[in-house]
């Protein structure tokens, strides 16, 4: 596993569903959840990241205007402003 960059002002949270619970809406309210939370707290630039394999959270993270960096997993950042 790999361990994350240390930032200032970097938080790191992990996301998994059960698979009864997925299709639901439950990771999108989450993740518009935390914009309303990075937003609040004036955050410049948030990052979601997935794997690649992971078609669902980045459909996801597309419709809420995060914009694809390419790495060796999906790497997607939103940037306010």
């Amino acid at each position: 596993m790999e361990i994350p960059e240390v930032m200032e002002g970097l938080v790191n949270v992990g996301l998994s569903l059960d698979p009864s619970a997925r299709g639901r809406g439950l990771g999108k309210a989450f993740m518009q959840l935390l914009l309303r939370l990075s937003n609040e707290m004036e955050f410049k630039v948030i990052h979601a990241r997935t794997m690649k394999a992971n078609k669902r959270c980045e459909r996801i993270a597309k419709s809420l205007d995060f914009k694809e960096r390419k790495s060796y997993s999906k790497f997607l950042e939103r940037c306010r402003g």
